[in-house]
Parts: C-alpha cells; structure tokens; sequence
C-alpha cells in the first residue's frame, strides 16, 4: 500500500510570504510532490501516514480554530517528521523541553512512536535512524547580480538585520556601543535595539520584493551569531546566504569562525572585533568591494540543487526506516 503522506506549516502565509518557515514549507512540498496544507485543510486528507511538520511558534499551532485539528493529526499519525531551521524552536515531543502534565504537549511528548528531525542542527541528526541533517537555510540563496553592478548609495555604513537575542548582547554591544549612526544601521522589529542603542538609525523589517536591492545600497553587512551557535553547529544563518546571494560584503564576528569553519567556509581574513576596528575598515569603501568580490568568487555555488539532494537523500533513508 502506498504511504500517504502531507507537509504541514503551522505558520500561514500566501506564495509571496517573507516568513522562513511558510517559504519552506512550499519548498518541501514542491521537492517531495507532496500537498501541503497550513490550519484546517489537513482535515481533506483523511488518515496519514506521515506529516511533515514545518517548525513555527508551538503558540500559534495550539491557538485558533486550526489548533484542535492539528492537535488530532500530530497524535494519531505514526510517522511524524519535524523539519527544524532554529535551533530555539523544539517540536512539542521533544522531552527535554516538554515538562507539561497536561494537554497537549503532555499527550505529544508521549507518543510511542520516534519523532525525526530534518534539521539545520547538528545535535538533533542523532535522534533516530530516520533524521537528517539538511541545511534549509540554503534555501535563502538567491544570486542576483555580481558585487558592485548596482549602485552603493551608503558605502561607509554597515548594516544589521534580524532577531534581537539575549545571547548576541554581548555581540550588539561590542559593535554597536562605539557606533556612529553613520557607520551602523539596523533592520529589525525588534524594540530592543531603539531602547538599547538609540544612538543608532533602527529601521523596520525589509519587506521580501525590496530586500536584495536593500542589501546592496550597504558598505557591508554584519554576521554576528548566538553563544551558542560558538560552540554547537547550528548551520550558517539565512543572513550569510541572503548577503551573498545580494552581493554585500560580509564582515564576521570572530567568534563565529568555528562555526563557519565547519560549514567550510574561512573567515579569517573578513573579520572585525569590534566598532573600532569596524570604522577603521568602513573608512576604505574600495576594501569592502574587494572582500565582496573575494567572497562571491570563493563561496558563490548552485546552493539550491545541493540543499534538493539533501531534501531527496533524507527521503530515501525515511522510506528504509519506516519500511
């Protein structure tokens, strides 16, 4: 019989959605000729085989109308696979995490069936014989044109983007404490930046049609990284793969050369300390149109057909495990 089987984003979001994970969620069901559904529209499928759970914010799945339904598939499907692009979102059955006597996050985290993981995460590869490390945030690469074919209109300016941490303070305030609002700007929602260093420009989040051309007006971008992404592998961020595909020079906390190291890329020689040593560098636009050059010619590739045949080698050890 053949098995039956559906991917399932617990985030929503039409086919220009900027969210990660409802970005992913079509990738996965494209490259596995799967149906994908998000809220209620699991219920045409009937009974499962195997779900796909797409990660997102475990509130957003257990609230709402969609929640109970949800709640019903995750339980009653025997082979259940979490697809993990954070390391700080963890599927509801994850037992270490899980400490609820009721409900269910109880109920799910006592499944007797295994849980696998297809994920940026390292650690996680070991759960079952069915998980699998793939790198989903290779899927942000999109080439555009070759560094320096569009206009820099902010040459002496860094540029930040993404979530405000608690476990990348210590990272903001090295470079952003001794920042100008000249050598320093930051994209984000987040209202820690404004309240921490209102010092600086903090603009919103860049929306999905403008972001490449965004990315290109910047000297360079800033690549800063979780303590613990030090010393685990978490996988470069979405951030490396969008400034590269953008063409934006790309300056690194030194402390993510490890990381990067394992992910096989050298950083050695495109890293700054901190805001002084930033400014000093920002002082010579010429230098950062050479490091983007440098990195486009060592790192640019197809990362989309390496990141389909992760996606089909971990389908194929799935089907001999489950049989």
């Amino acid at each position: 019989m053949k098995l039956k089987a559906a991917v399932y984003s617990i985030m929503k979001g039409g086919e220009d959605s900027a969210v990660a994970s409802v970005r992913l969620a079509r990738y996965v069901a494209e490259t596995l000729k799967l149906p994908l559904h998000m809220g209620r529209s699991i219920e045409t499928e009937g009974r499962l085989d195997l779900m796909m759970i797409i990660n997102g914010p475990m509130l957003y799945a257990m609230t709402g109308k969609a929640a109970p339904v949800f709640s019903r598939y995750a339980l009653k499907t025997k082979h259940l696979v979490w697809v993990q692009n954070d390391y700080t979102i963890y599927a509801p059955a994850d037992k270490d995490h899980s400490k609820a006597e009721v409900g269910f996050r109880h109920d799910f985290a006592r499944r007797k069936e295994p849980l696998h993981y297809w994920t940026t995460c390292e650690k996680q590869v070991g759960r079952t014989e069915g998980s699998a490390y793939v790198n989903w945030n290779a899927l942000t690469y999109e080439p555009d044109p070759p560094p320096g074919s569009s206009e820099v209109t902010q040459p002496r300016t860094a540029l930040y983007y993404g979530a405000y941490r608690h476990a990348r303070i210590e990272a903001f305030d090295r470079y952003f404490k001794g920042a100008s609002r000249k050598d320093v700007e930051v994209s984000s929602v987040a209202s820690g930046f404004r309240e921490r260093y209102p010092h600086l420009i903090v603009h919103g989040a860049m929306t999905r049609k403008e972001f490449s051309d965004t990315l290109r007006h910047y000297g360079c971008g800033l690549y800063l990284e979780d303590k613990r992404s030090h010393r685990e592998f978490h996988s470069p961020a979405n951030r490396f793969y969008e400034m590269l595909g953008a063409g934006l020079p790309m300056l690194f906390d030194p402390a993510a050369k490890a990381m990067m190291e394992r992910a096989g890329y050298n950083i050695t020689h495109y890293t700054v300390e901190d805001a002084a040593e930033l400014k000093d560098l920002l002082r010579f636009p010429k230098k950062l149109r050479d490091i983007g050059r440098r990195q486009a010619k060592e790192w640019r590739r197809n990362y989309r057909r390496e990141l389909s045949a992760q996606v089909r080698s971990a389908w194929r050890n799935l089907m001999r495990e489950i049989g």
